[in-house]
């Protein structure tokens, strides 16, 4: 295939390129990025990062399409020579079309994020920053113990670090990580270790 074909083809997809352009599907959106999160305080706060994000995203790409839009109209009016100077300026300037067209796409695909996202947003409760910070600790709580729920499942025993982490949070006692392990890894390869009484 030659780049003419490539040019053609690429002109008769360009309404299934923006009618499709997405880059994380709504559900993505909604059972990953917001949903992965363990209490309703922080999925309120991820959808509004996610919110500010998209905002920000959103105004940048539509300035770079107002300042792309001035370059290549400027370059029409300089790259009409045919002079190697003119030569140049054209090629810059379809340089240019091309980075349009695909800021064009990327901003449709950022606008249907946004959609999404303003309708978890609407749809969900809000807290103000006092209740976000009210329940961090029980989300972190959630958090790490799910991830050393995880670590016992796999059979590899909890990260001695993670249970630091879940010890400095009143959940285990620190002193009974190495122990913990110890019998993690027992227990894995069918020894059944012995267990002291008090």
């Amino acid at each position: 295939m030659d780049i003419a074909k490539v040019k053609k083809i690429g002109d008769e997809l360009n309404e299934a390129f923006l009618a499709a352009c997405q880059c994380r599907s709504n559900y993505e959106l909604t059972v990953f990025n917001i949903g992965d999160h363990e209490t309703p305080q922080r999925r309120y706060k991820q959808c509004l990062d996610e919110l500010v994000r998209k905002v920000a995203t959103i105004g940048r790409l539509e300035l770079s399409i107002e300042e792309l839009e001035d370059k290549i109209s400027h370059r029409k009016e300089k790259g009409n020579e045919d002079t190697f100077e003119g030569r140049s300026i054209k090629r810059k300037r379809k340089q240019d079309e091309i980075t349009l067209w695909e800021t064009r796409l990327h901003i449709e695909g950022q606008l249907r994020e946004f959609a999404t996202l303003y309708h978890i947003y609407e749809n969900m409760p809000h807290y103000t920053a006092e209740q976000i910070q009210q329940a961090d600790g029980e989300y972190h709580k959630l958090r790490k113990t799910a991830t050393a729920q995880r670590q016992i499942e796999s059979g590899r025993g909890v990260d001695p670090e993670l249970l630091r982490v879940l010890a400095r949070q009143g959940i285990v006692e620190d002193n009974h990580s190495d122990k913990f392990n110890k019998f993690l890894t027992e227990v894995k390869h069918g020894q059944i270790p012995e267990v002291q009484a008090k």
